[in-house]
Protein backbone atom coordinates (compact mmCIF):
# COMPACT_ATOMS: atom_id res chain seq x y z
CA UNK A 1 0.00 0.00 0.00
CA UNK A 2 1.47 3.49 -0.90
CA UNK A 3 0.57 7.12 -0.10
CA UNK A 4 0.12 9.27 -2.90
CA UNK A 5 -0.30 13.01 -2.06
CA UNK A 6 -1.81 11.76 1.15
CA UNK A 7 -3.65 9.18 -0.84
CA UNK A 8 -3.79 6.01 -0.06
CA UNK A 9 -4.20 2.38 -1.83
CA UNK A 10 -5.83 1.65 -4.79
CA UNK A 11 -9.18 2.26 -6.98
CA UNK A 12 -12.84 1.38 -5.48
CA UNK A 13 -14.08 -1.60 -7.40
CA UNK A 14 -16.20 -0.83 -10.28
CA UNK A 15 -19.87 -2.25 -10.44
CA UNK A 16 -21.46 -0.82 -14.09
CA UNK A 17 -25.03 -0.72 -14.35
CA UNK A 18 -26.70 -1.18 -17.65
CA UNK A 19 -28.62 1.83 -18.84
CA UNK A 20 -31.12 2.20 -21.92
CA UNK A 21 -32.54 4.99 -23.03
CA UNK A 22 -36.14 5.06 -24.16
CA UNK A 23 -38.50 8.48 -24.67
CA UNK A 24 -41.12 6.39 -22.34
CA UNK A 25 -41.40 4.58 -19.08
CA UNK A 26 -40.48 1.45 -19.43
CA UNK A 27 -40.56 -2.12 -18.20
CA UNK A 28 -37.49 -4.58 -18.91
CA UNK A 29 -38.23 -8.17 -18.16
CA UNK A 30 -35.65 -11.38 -17.53
CA UNK A 31 -36.06 -14.68 -19.79
CA UNK A 32 -38.06 -15.41 -17.29
CA UNK A 33 -40.85 -13.08 -17.41
CA UNK A 34 -39.93 -11.04 -14.63
CA UNK A 35 -39.91 -7.44 -14.56
CA UNK A 36 -36.31 -6.44 -13.62
CA UNK A 37 -36.06 -3.18 -14.69
CA UNK A 38 -37.92 0.18 -14.69
CA UNK A 39 -37.07 3.55 -16.42
CA UNK A 40 -39.02 6.66 -16.49
CA UNK A 41 -37.31 8.85 -19.06
CA UNK A 42 -38.57 12.40 -19.43
CA UNK A 43 -40.59 13.35 -22.82
CA UNK A 44 -38.48 16.68 -23.11
CA UNK A 45 -37.59 19.71 -21.24
CA UNK A 46 -41.05 20.84 -20.71
CA UNK A 47 -42.80 17.64 -19.80
CA UNK A 48 -43.08 15.68 -17.04
CA UNK A 49 -44.86 12.28 -16.46
CA UNK A 50 -48.39 12.07 -14.81
CA UNK A 51 -48.21 10.52 -11.37
CA UNK A 52 -50.46 8.06 -12.86
CA UNK A 53 -47.75 6.65 -15.21
CA UNK A 54 -47.12 4.60 -11.67
CA UNK A 55 -50.10 4.36 -9.81
CA UNK A 56 -52.29 2.78 -12.96
CA UNK A 57 -49.49 0.04 -12.05
CA UNK A 58 -49.43 -0.50 -8.75
CA UNK A 59 -51.10 -3.92 -9.13
CA UNK A 60 -49.01 -5.16 -11.37
CA UNK A 61 -45.72 -3.89 -9.85
CA UNK A 62 -46.85 -5.36 -6.69
CA UNK A 63 -46.60 -8.55 -7.50
CA UNK A 64 -42.83 -7.98 -8.81
CA UNK A 65 -40.67 -9.81 -6.59
CA UNK A 66 -37.06 -7.47 -7.19
CA UNK A 67 -36.71 -4.84 -9.47
CA UNK A 68 -32.46 -4.32 -9.58
CA UNK A 69 -32.59 -0.76 -10.58
CA UNK A 70 -34.92 2.41 -11.12
CA UNK A 71 -33.46 4.92 -13.56
CA UNK A 72 -35.19 8.38 -12.36
CA UNK A 73 -34.43 10.47 -14.81
CA UNK A 74 -38.07 12.46 -14.78
CA UNK A 75 -37.13 15.89 -13.05
CA UNK A 76 -40.78 16.44 -12.60
CA UNK A 77 -40.76 13.18 -10.47
CA UNK A 78 -40.77 14.58 -7.19
CA UNK A 79 -41.45 11.53 -4.67
CA UNK A 80 -42.21 7.60 -5.39
CA UNK A 81 -45.95 7.11 -4.49
CA UNK A 82 -46.25 5.01 -1.23
CA UNK A 83 -47.65 2.05 -3.08
CA UNK A 84 -44.45 1.49 -4.78
CA UNK A 85 -42.10 2.48 -2.17
CA UNK A 86 -43.51 -0.35 0.17
CA UNK A 87 -43.82 -3.16 -1.95
CA UNK A 88 -39.91 -2.68 -3.21
CA UNK A 89 -36.75 -2.27 -2.13
CA UNK A 90 -33.91 -0.78 -4.47
CA UNK A 91 -30.42 -1.93 -4.84
CA UNK A 92 -28.92 0.82 -7.02
CA UNK A 93 -30.32 4.56 -7.53
CA UNK A 94 -29.13 6.46 -10.32
CA UNK A 95 -30.53 9.58 -9.56
CA UNK A 96 -30.55 12.28 -12.03
CA UNK A 97 -33.47 14.86 -10.05
CA UNK A 98 -31.92 16.83 -7.23
CA UNK A 99 -35.55 17.30 -6.35
CA UNK A 100 -34.98 13.74 -4.91
CA UNK A 101 -32.79 14.85 -1.93
CA UNK A 102 -36.78 16.26 -0.73
CA UNK A 103 -36.89 15.04 2.97
CA UNK A 104 -40.01 13.08 1.82
CA UNK A 105 -38.29 11.51 -1.27
CA UNK A 106 -35.21 10.23 -0.03
CA UNK A 107 -37.00 8.80 3.67
CA UNK A 108 -38.59 6.64 1.57
CA UNK A 109 -35.88 5.07 -0.58
CA UNK A 110 -33.91 1.88 0.88
CA UNK A 111 -31.42 1.76 -1.61
CA UNK A 112 -27.50 0.75 -1.09
CA UNK A 113 -26.03 2.67 -3.94
CA UNK A 114 -26.63 6.52 -4.80
CA UNK A 115 -25.02 8.65 -7.13
CA UNK A 116 -25.29 12.30 -6.81
CA UNK A 117 -22.37 13.30 -8.81
CA UNK A 118 -22.36 16.34 -10.92
CA UNK A 119 -25.85 17.67 -9.48
CA UNK A 120 -24.48 20.98 -8.74
CA UNK A 121 -25.65 20.32 -5.21
CA UNK A 122 -24.68 22.53 -2.19
CA UNK A 123 -25.92 20.69 0.83
CA UNK A 124 -27.25 17.18 2.09
CA UNK A 125 -30.62 17.22 3.87
CA UNK A 126 -30.48 15.41 7.22
CA UNK A 127 -32.71 12.83 6.17
CA UNK A 128 -29.91 11.26 4.73
CA UNK A 129 -29.60 9.28 7.58
CA UNK A 130 -32.55 7.55 6.46
CA UNK A 131 -30.99 5.21 4.12
CA UNK A 132 -29.35 2.83 6.91
CA UNK A 133 -28.65 0.43 3.62
CA UNK A 134 -26.74 2.52 1.90
CA UNK A 135 -22.87 1.14 1.47
CA UNK A 136 -21.80 3.42 -2.23
CA UNK A 137 -22.38 7.20 -1.68
CA UNK A 138 -20.89 9.64 -4.62
CA UNK A 139 -21.31 13.05 -4.34
CA UNK A 140 -18.68 14.16 -6.07
CA UNK A 141 -18.06 17.71 -8.88
CA UNK A 142 -20.78 19.19 -6.73
CA UNK A 143 -20.29 22.56 -4.59
CA UNK A 144 -21.10 21.19 -1.15
CA UNK A 145 -19.41 23.23 1.64
CA UNK A 146 -20.26 20.95 4.76
CA UNK A 147 -21.73 18.00 5.20
CA UNK A 148 -24.58 17.33 8.72
CA UNK A 149 -23.74 15.03 11.56
CA UNK A 150 -26.16 12.47 10.59
CA UNK A 151 -24.63 11.52 7.60
CA UNK A 152 -22.26 9.64 10.51
CA UNK A 153 -25.61 7.43 10.99
CA UNK A 154 -25.16 5.52 7.87
CA UNK A 155 -22.86 3.22 8.86
CA UNK A 156 -23.02 0.12 6.29
CA UNK A 157 -21.30 2.45 3.67
CA UNK A 158 -18.23 1.11 1.96
CA UNK A 159 -17.13 3.45 -0.33
CA UNK A 160 -17.85 7.35 -0.29
CA UNK A 161 -16.99 9.86 -2.70
CA UNK A 162 -16.75 13.89 -2.02
CA UNK A 163 -14.30 15.12 -4.09
CA UNK A 164 -14.13 17.75 -6.11
CA UNK A 165 -16.29 20.03 -3.59
CA UNK A 166 -15.89 22.59 -1.33
CA UNK A 167 -15.96 21.19 1.82
CA UNK A 168 -13.85 22.82 4.77
CA UNK A 169 -14.18 20.46 7.07
CA UNK A 170 -15.90 17.42 7.97
CA UNK A 171 -18.08 16.04 10.85
CA UNK A 172 -16.46 13.82 13.58
CA UNK A 173 -19.51 11.67 13.14
CA UNK A 174 -17.77 9.91 9.70
CA UNK A 175 -15.69 8.13 12.67
CA UNK A 176 -19.09 5.95 13.08
CA UNK A 177 -17.93 4.68 9.47
CA UNK A 178 -16.54 1.56 10.68
CA UNK A 179 -17.64 -0.44 7.13
CA UNK A 180 -15.42 1.89 5.46
CA UNK A 181 -12.74 0.84 2.76
CA UNK A 182 -12.51 3.91 0.38
CA UNK A 183 -12.62 7.56 1.04
CA UNK A 184 -12.32 10.72 -1.33
CA UNK A 185 -11.71 14.19 -0.38
CA UNK A 186 -9.67 15.48 -2.75
CA UNK A 187 -9.95 18.64 -4.46
CA UNK A 188 -11.74 20.33 -1.38
CA UNK A 189 -10.52 23.53 1.28
CA UNK A 190 -9.90 21.01 3.78
CA UNK A 191 -7.48 22.68 6.16
CA UNK A 192 -7.24 19.87 8.95
CA UNK A 193 -9.14 16.53 9.71
CA UNK A 194 -10.11 15.47 13.68
CA UNK A 195 -7.11 13.05 14.37
CA UNK A 196 -9.10 10.34 15.63
CA UNK A 197 -10.83 10.02 12.49
CA UNK A 198 -9.66 6.78 11.56
CA UNK A 199 -9.46 5.15 14.30
CA UNK A 200 -12.06 2.87 14.36
CA UNK A 201 -12.29 2.43 10.52
CA UNK A 202 -10.39 -0.83 10.61
CA UNK A 203 -11.28 -1.65 6.99
CA UNK A 204 -10.12 1.10 5.38
CA UNK A 205 -7.75 0.62 2.21
CA UNK A 206 -8.06 3.57 0.33
CA UNK A 207 -7.87 7.75 0.92
CA UNK A 208 -7.65 10.14 -1.13
CA UNK A 209 -6.39 13.97 0.02
CA UNK A 210 -4.62 15.46 -2.66
CA UNK A 211 -4.84 18.95 -3.59
CA UNK A 212 -6.96 20.51 -0.13
CA UNK A 213 -5.31 23.50 1.64
CA UNK A 214 -3.46 21.73 4.17
CA UNK A 215 -0.43 23.46 5.79
CA UNK A 216 1.01 20.53 7.40
CA UNK A 217 0.38 16.46 6.59
CA UNK A 218 -2.64 15.87 8.89
CA UNK A 219 -1.67 13.76 11.82
CA UNK A 220 -4.70 11.54 11.19
CA UNK A 221 -2.98 10.51 7.97
CA UNK A 222 0.16 10.01 9.32
CA UNK A 223 -0.98 7.91 12.20
CA UNK A 224 -3.03 5.84 9.75
CA UNK A 225 0.34 5.27 7.47
CA UNK A 226 1.89 4.00 10.63
CA UNK A 227 -0.90 1.69 11.35
CA UNK A 228 -0.71 0.25 7.98
CA UNK A 229 2.59 -0.41 8.60
CA UNK A 230 3.80 1.11 5.15
CA UNK A 231 6.62 2.72 6.57
CA UNK A 232 5.89 6.73 5.51
CA UNK A 233 6.43 9.10 8.27
CA UNK A 234 5.90 12.85 8.13
CA UNK A 235 9.17 13.47 6.46
CA UNK A 236 8.04 11.29 3.30
CA UNK A 237 4.86 13.04 3.04
CA UNK A 238 6.03 15.86 3.69
CA UNK A 239 8.18 15.55 0.57
CA UNK A 240 5.42 14.10 -1.06
CA UNK A 241 3.42 17.42 -0.71
CA UNK A 242 5.56 19.23 -3.39
CA UNK A 243 4.49 16.83 -6.08
CA UNK A 244 1.95 17.69 -8.63
CA UNK A 245 0.02 15.54 -9.99
CA UNK A 246 -2.87 16.08 -12.91
CA UNK A 247 -4.78 12.65 -12.56
CA UNK A 248 -8.34 13.72 -13.03
CA UNK A 249 -10.02 10.60 -13.74
CA UNK A 250 -13.16 9.48 -12.13
CA UNK A 251 -12.72 7.25 -9.32
CA UNK A 252 -16.11 7.13 -8.10
CA UNK A 253 -17.28 5.31 -10.92
CA UNK A 254 -19.76 2.78 -8.37
CA UNK A 255 -22.82 2.53 -9.98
Amino acid sequence: MSVSNYSLGSKPPITPSSKTTSSTSTFSSSEDGKITELFATTLGSSSSIPETTFKDNVDTIKAISTIKVLEAIAAKIKTSPPELSSTMKYDELSDYSNKWLDKNSIAILDIKKLDLSGKALEYLPDSIEKLKNLTSLNLQNNNITSLPNSIGKLTNLRILCLGFNKLESVPTSIKQFVNLTHLYLERNKLKSLPDDIFDDMTELTTVHLKFNEFRKPPTAIIELAMKLKSGINEKCLLEERKIQYDDLDNDCNIL
